[in-house]
């Protein structure tokens, strides 16, 4: 893969990424390289900067398709999506749709017209994951604990409760800063298109789930939404 990724990229590449690093302070990766006549020190120092670029998008490829496995699992995608290969031992057609949706993405990022618009909504991502990976879970852990009905927990939800609402301090701090100097913290403007974007994963997913619960109780009779009342002991 590197073999290829390597002689795929002309010479002038090179050149310009060696321009910019040493002009970026950001990754001084070629600046440690010149200054140190240490060829062990500087491949490893070279092939760590190329690999970690690359976990990155080795992180993408195995997580977000086992994220579409999951769902699937729970009926909120189609079954399909959760099939495993036999032969390779992995969610194939999940790999597949996420396979679409980057080259896709890529395709709209190189040679389209929206490529400006569409990174603008890349930069997005750290604001995602500060409402819906914290924030919101965090809202829905102290709602969780609040409510006496349909709550089950053995441990002490006081403590729980207060842990909860300090978590939901420190990041609502986090979130002020980010979102009050969004083009310091995050390097964009907050306006209408901006929350459009963050929203958008959010709004998907609630039209994915009501479609799909719609569906599974008219071809099969079951409603997802049970699926969702409890997490499983194991």
């Amino acid at each position: 893969f590197i073999a290829s990724s390597v002689s795929s990229l002309p010479s002038s590449f090179y050149i310009g990424s060696g321009v910019l690093g040493y002009s970026n302070l950001l990754n001084p990766v070629f600046d440690v390289v010149v200054s140190n006549p240490n060829l062990p020190l500087d491949l490893f120092l070279v092939i760590g900067s190329y690999f970690w670029y690359l976990a990155i998008m080795f992180a993408v490829a195995l997580f977000v398709s086992r994220y579409f496995m999951a769902v699937a699992f729970d009926k909120a995608l189609p079954t399909i999506v959760s099939y495993v290969s036999e032969k390779y031992h992995s969610p194939v057609v999940a790999h597949l749709i996420d396979e679409i949706i980057t080259i896709s993405s890529l395709v709209i990022i190189t040679i389209t017209p929206l490529s400006s618009a569409f990174f603008y909504g890349m930069d997005t991502a750290d604001a995602m994951a500060l409402l819906f990976g914290f924030i919101i879970v965090i809202l829905a852990s102290i709602i969780s604990i609040s409510l006496k009905r349909g709550f089950q927990f053995n441990g002490n939800k006081y403590f729980m409760l207060a842990v909860s609402i300090v978590d939901l301090i420190v990041m609502s701090i986090y979130a002020y800063y980010w979102f009050g100097n969004s083009t310091i913290y995050l390097g964009i403007n907050m306006n209408a298109e901006t929350w459009a974007i963050i929203a958008s994963p959010f709004i998907a997913g609630i039209i994915i789930y009501f479609v799909m619960r719609a569906y599974r109780l008219k071809k099969e009779g079951i409603d997802i939404n049970y699926t969702f009342k409890e997490i499983p002991p194991e």
